[in-house]
């Protein structure tokens, strides 16, 4: 579906469908050049509902603000460890330790919080990487044939990244 195509007479039509570009006038150029458009935009879509998804199988499809939380709770920990914690981070690890009754000391669980945050980095450096490469080459690709070729190896970027991702989580 193309999103918009300006006519000879300056009419413009909204959600066309690609079939139906060779009977409204249009020069082979312009033609060429929407479905171009329309191909990218097809593969950047696919590009992100692919990180998309890998994201939220990585953060256990959780909501924005837990992981607001989980940004503070990095940081708290941090504080914890380096001993540069407040009276408030030692209260709200105490807390958190208590009631996952683990029977961990806040120091025990300030470690296991920043080596989780620091596998989700990981994570999302290989995943941004991937995500920024794929969408940046699909932009600035001169061909549908080039769209295609780039989302291919999107697909072998993504398949070795996913090797790594399960590699970092092992971690």
């Amino acid at each position: 579906m193309i999103k918009e195509v300006k006519l000879p007479n300056g009419r413009i039509l909204i959600n066309v469908p690609a079939n139906e570009l060779y009977s409204l006038g249009l020069d082979e150029a312009h033609i060429q050049q929407l479905l171009l458009v329309d191909a990218q935009d097809a593969a950047k879509i696919r590009v992100l509902n692919f990180t998309k998804r890998i994201r939220q199988y990585l953060y256990g499809h959780s909501e924005a603000e837990r992981m607001v939380g989980w940004v503070e709770k990095e940081k708290r920990a941090r504080r914890v460890l380096a001993g540069a914690a407040t009276d408030v981070d030692k209260q709200q690890l105490t807390i958190e330790a208590t009631k996952r009754g683990f029977g961990e000391t806040i120091e025990q669980l300030a470690q296991r919080q920043i080596e989780l945050a620091d596998i989700l980095a990981l994570q999302n450096a290989e995943l941004d990487g991937l995500e920024i490469k794929a969408v940046d080459g699909v932009q600035h690709a001169t061909s549908i044939a080039q769209v295609d070729g780039l989302f291919e190896q999107f697909k072998q970027d993504a398949e070795r990244s996913l090797k790594n991702i399960k590699m970092y989580r092992g971690a």
